[in-house]
């Protein structure tokens, strides 16, 4: 559908679920997975996601709905990607800001309003069809990150879907890669363990300031679907995909088992 019939709709049930009392019922996920698959950068996927969000949430308080009375049982659907401290950084950042927006905008008061369940999905679009094993070492790191940035659940991505619908053995594979990494390595074991790091601090603040930057640039577009309409989105997500492609293709950026290649393979000169 269109955005505003899409908005309509999905406040439809946030409605339903607030004054029915359905309270085991997750009326909404807000989405980020798609956006970062699409080519943005981490503060893109969390600003476009949050602005999305409130959209959704205006529209529940202009119908007189609390936000109190849902936003306990909405969750937050972003990626998990290979930059390490970047990653962890964007999950620290995206509780803060969403506890500052629920409480200051929305006017929420209890701590389960304030609160941000995260669920998150390592990010299909970085794994490569070439040297396919490269990606268990990936999704294990994109795995890590999600762990350190206190996400409350996570999917991890098969070896094998650069190419193909995942195979027994690939699943079991990334199944295994979170078991391990939840009961074997101790990060699940201490909440926020990288916190205080002067590293994780300055990127978690940085991409903060650079995420409400673009959510004020957002709604002084007319908002989310006001953004969606005129392209704007899809606008910047294409210039940031093109951006990443760019620098891999230069070899700026190194993907293993790819751009790598060509390092051994150019002729050399006499």
């Amino acid at each position: 559908y269109p955005p505003a019939p899409s908005v309509k709709h999905c406040v439809d049930v946030i409605e339903y679920c607030a004054k029915h009392g359905l309270r085991n019922w997750t009326p909404m996920s807000v989405s980020g997975y798609h956006i970062r698959d699409s080519g943005a950068t981490p503060a893109q996927e969390l600003a476009f996601c949050l602005a999305n969000a409130i959209a959704y949430f205006e529209e529940a308080q202009r119908r007189g709905i609390k936000v109190d009375d849902f936003a306990p049982n909405i969750w937050m659907f972003l990626a998990g990607d290979i930059n390490f401290l970047e990653e962890v950084a964007k999950f620290r950042g995206a509780r803060h800001i969403w506890s500052g927006l629920m409480r200051e905008r929305f006017g929420a008061e209890t701590a389960e309003a304030q609160a941000l369940k995260i669920f998150c999905y390592t990010l299909g679009g970085r794994l490569t069809a070439q040297k396919p094993l490269n990606n268990i070492a990936r999704v294990t790191i994109m795995t890590l990150a999600a762990f350190l940035g206190g996400v409350q659940t996570i999917a991890t991505s098969s070896y094998d879907e650069a190419f193909s619908t995942p195979t027994e053995e690939a699943a079991t594979v990334a199944l295994r890669t979170q078991q391990i990494v939840a009961h074997e390595s101790g990060v699940a074991d201490i909440v926020d363990a990288l916190g205080g790091s002067w590293a994780l601090e300055a990127l978690t603040t940085g991409l903060e300031q650079r995420v409400l930057a673009m959510l004020e640039e957002v709604q002084e577009k007319g908002g989310a679907a006001a953004c969606i309409d005129s392209g704007y989105f899809q606008q910047e997500l294409g210039r940031a995909a093109y951006q990443y492609q760019r620098e891999v293709d230069s070899g700026e950026r190194v993907v293993v088992g790819v751009r790598d290649l060509f390092l051994f393979l150019a002729p050399r000169r006499s």
